[in-house]
């Protein structure tokens, strides 16, 4: 799921901005600290580093709920 989630975060940035950001290491220095921890635990679980999963589960379904659920709205 983090992989889908980043070309989420890619595109919801897009829409926002205007700016595609093509490599993900670019990205991180404009996203707001949910989108940079999701793609950070993408990042290193593809590097093959071991990251705390259980934690990261919780932050990413709340991340979705507030853009795929509410549309990026407040509750």
């Amino acid at each position: 799921l983090y992989k889908q989630a980043v070309y989420v975060i890619q595109a919801i940035h897009y829409r926002a901005t205007g700016h595609f950001v093509r490599r993900q290491q670019d990205l991180e220095n404009v996203l707001d600290a949910p989108e940079q921890a999701i793609l950070r635990t993408w990042m290193n679980l593809r590097a093959g580093q071991p990251v705390e999963l259980a934690d990261m589960s919780q932050a990413l379904l709340a991340w979705v709920r507030h853009w795929v659920i509410l549309g990026g709205r407040a509750d």
